[in-house]
């Protein structure tokens, strides 16, 4: 799972709606994961780390949009985790419900392709601030360019080393905590990460012992998501390929 792109996730009850969208958005790169409504995204995104964001239908059965979007943001591992709500129904009642709920993005069916690309992209970029602007971490360090980036290309090592580690942890049954050695290795990613400047990754590491004696399981799933959002930064400083960056257009669909 390490290596795997990061996904977003398709919430939607009706199967050729998700269809549409696995279509479209897989075309421009993306990797998808679906659900067929809110109680069932909850146990994809329990099982899939690497979900950055999320495509929500609001009116399904068990738990609509509205009450997954609620859920999330209860959520400390999943509380900033971007959503574009996508409704037929564009009523004012709607469109303040997710005012509400913090959604800034309100796409209302038949979908629009190039609209659908133009929001998810700006969505994940919202999202991308995982890492300190370049220029702060190098005057803090006093680095040229070619130093900070060939710090950042041993960080991206790191975390990929950590990710492996939680993956680990959370591949056993019963899944217990880290063993010393584990806790060990993450305790150094987090001076990494300080000296990186991915600041909620330090934030989840300093409160990591606290977290796996109240819920290990919880809490290496939000370690393992936030290392990999943070490999995504790292690669799109030093230039790694992004996945959807290479579909500079997309024909307008409805």
């Amino acid at each position: 799972m390490g290596g795997d792109p990061m996904a977003i996730l398709i919430v939607e009850d009706n199967p050729l709606n998700r269809r549409i969208f696995q279509v479209r958005l897989e075309t421009c790169g993306f990797k998808t994961v679906q659900a067929a409504n809110g109680a069932e995204a909850l146990q994809v995104l329990g099982e899939t780390p690497e979900v950055e964001l999320v495509l929500t239908d609001v009116r399904m059965p068990e738990m609509d949009g509205w009450q997954l979007i609620a859920e999330l943001r209860g959520r400390p591992a999943w509380a900033d985790l971007p959503v574009i709500v996508t409704s037929a129904y564009a009523d004012l009642p709607s469109v303040q419900r997710a005012k509400e709920l913090g959604i800034k993005s309100f796409v209302v069916k038949p979908i629009n392709a190039e609209l659908l690309m133009r929001e998810v992209q700006r969505a994940l970029s919202a999202n991308g601030a995982r890492l300190t602007r370049a220029e702060t971490v190098m005057n803090r360090l006093q680095f040229t360019r070619a130093e900070y980036e060939t710090v950042l290309k041993d960080f991206a090592q790191e975390l990929e080393r950590a990710t492996a580690t939680l993956e680990g942890v959370l591949a056993q049954n019963p899944i217990v905590a880290p063993d010393p050695a584990a806790v060990q290795q993450l305790s150094g990613l987090q001076e990494s990460c300080e000296v990186a400047g991915a600041e909620r990754a330090v934030n989840l590491l300093a409160r990591m012992s606290v977290d796996f004696a109240s819920d290990v399981e919880r809490a290496c799933r939000a370690l393992l998501r936030e290392c990999l959002l943070v490999q995504r930064a790292v690669g799109d400083r030093i230039g790694a390929p992004r996945a959807g960056a290479a579909k500079d257009a997309v024909p307008a669909a409805s």
